[in-house]
Parts: structure tokens; C-alpha cells; sequence
């Protein structure tokens, strides 16, 4: 092989290296990305499942109680005798396939009872569901 064709053929071999660590560098890039960044409806306003920019977004979800009353869907209902609730659910909908995503912006405010509303915090515990 003449002295021009193995320089170019080193020359593209340094490229090929070059571009290989540049592809790695960049797919931890995106995988530490992908880790902060939430794929959800709430989060990106697209569909995770179709890719669908058309969401629909209700502030308040209507529940019907016992007595057929039209209230806020929520987590709990603290005392009977009061019609305020904690915990409630908003949802996220996408219209192209209907994927739903139900929030509680206020879970915060709802206590443990350690039966029928369990704080996980990163502990899964014994009973339940969660197991």
C-alpha cells in the first residue's frame, strides 16, 4: 500500500475512535438526563404511550358519595361530619388514546393511619399491596 493511502486509513481510524468516545460521552449524557427528567403527561405535556400533544386536564375530578351529592375525589374524608377532604385528585388525560394520570397535588396533608393509608416513605410495608 502506498504511504498516501495509510495515512488517510490512520487518519479515519483516529476519526472512528474519536466518534466512538464522543457517542459514549453522550449516551451516559442521555441516560443521566433520562433520570431527572419525568416522562409523564403532567411533566412533558405528551403522551408517554402514543406521543400525542392533545391533553386533557381536569383541576377537579367529581366523585358522587353515598347520599348522591357531586363532590372533589379525594384520598380521605378526615371527619364525617365535615365535607372537606384531603388528597384531592386531578388527572391528566391524553384525548388521541386515553392514557389517564391521577395526582394528588395535596397528599401531604393526608396522615397515616398505618390501615388504610400506609406512608411508604421508601419503606414497603408488611400488608397491603405493596408487598
Amino acid at each position: 500500500m502506498s504511504d498516501e493511502i495509510e495515512a488517510k486509513l490512520a487518519a479515519l481510524a483516529a476519526q472512528v475512535g474519536a466518534l466512538q468516545a464522543e457517542v459514549t460521552e453522550l449516551r451516559a449524557g442521555l441516560a443521566e438526563a433520562a433520570g431527572r427528567v419525568g416522562f409523564s403527561l403532567r411533566g412533558q405535556q405528551r403522551c408517554p404511550a402514543c406521543g400525542a400533544r392533545d391533553v386533557l386536564y381536569a383541576r377537579q375530578v367529581l366523585d358522587r358519595g353515598e347520599s348522591n351529592t357531586r363532590t372533589a375525589m379525594a384520598i380521605v374524608q378526615p371527619s364525617f361530619w365535615s365535607s372537606k377532604v384531603r388528597g384531592k385528585f386531578e388527572l391528566y388525560a391524553c384525548r388521541a388514546c386515553g392514557l389517564c394520570e391521577w395526582y394528588a397535588p395535596d397528599a401531604d396533608t393526608v396522615e397515616g393511619d398505618g390501615k388504610d393509608y400506609v406512608i411508604m416513605s421508601g419503606k414497603v410495608p408488611d400488608v397491603g399491596p405493596y408487598r
